[in-house]
């Protein structure tokens, strides 16, 4: 009876949206580009829909979400420009 293979997808299927409901939760509450009413609707979407939620949320979830997502997406932006827009032209190419 332990090594039933339908008891044995349905306990996977569940820790995996279990897993996927913590980090859609937790992702959701640390958002601070959206307002209590889209998060109220995402997290009454991702509870009601399970997996295909915590999914959904994470297929339209915006880049840079959170605060500490933006710094680094800022951090990367300024270092690019830094390494190849803000250096100086090379001798032969100056006008």
């Amino acid at each position: 009876m332990a090594d039933d293979p339908s008891r044995l997808l349905a306990a996977g299927l569940l820790t995996l949206t279990l897993v996927a409901w913590f980090f859609a939760l937790r992702d959701l509450v640390r958002r601070d580009d959206i307002g209590t009413g889209p998060k109220a609707a995402w997290t009454a979407l991702v509870l009601v829909l399970g997996l295909v939620g915590a999914v959904l949320y994470f297929l339209f979830r915006p880049r840079g979400a959170t605060e500490s997502e933006r710094a680094a997406e800022q951090q990367r932006s300024d270092a690019f420009v830094a390494e190849h827009v803000a250096r100086p032209l090379p001798p032969d190419e100056q006008p």
